[in-house]
């Protein structure tokens, strides 16, 4: 039980801090392609 709760929480944050990183990504990104 522990380890399926575990590995679910651990997929839910690397799915947060993938979605994260594109954001910042696309933010950093997104302004010298304006300029």
């Amino acid at each position: 039980f522990w380890a399926d709760l575990k590995s679910a929480l651990s997929d839910r944050l690397d799915a947060i801090d993938f979605t994260r990183a594109i954001k910042m990504l696309n933010e950093n990104s997104y302004v010298p392609r304006e300029a």
